[in-house]
């Protein structure tokens, strides 16, 4: 379990120091943050709400791979939904 505070104190001096938001990412997730921590620090750091902190985090390079397994899920999914329905 993570500290949220002390991820978005490290967030907040690395963007100071002039940290891209892809840096500070890709350190976050090397101190052990989840990809929802990541959220909760772009929020809080960005200024930005929920909508816009997941377009930031998920089309970013760091968590790529994350992206692309969710992706690979969503459309297995939709293929297991799609047929059951034909099966109707």
């Amino acid at each position: 379990m993570t500290d949220i505070s002390r991820l978005i104190d490290l967030a907040k001096k690395r963007r100071r120091k002039g940290s891209s938001v892809e840096e500070v990412l890709a350190s976050l997730r090397s101190e052990g943050a989840t990809i929802v921590d990541c959220l909760k620090v772009v929020r809080e750091v960005e200024g930005v709400r929920l909508g816009r902190a997941k377009e930031i985090v998920d089309s970013s390079d760091t968590w790529a791979d994350v992206r692309e397994s969710n992706e690979r899920v969503r459309s297995l999914a939709m293929q297991a939904l799609d047929e059951s329905e034909d099966l109707d």
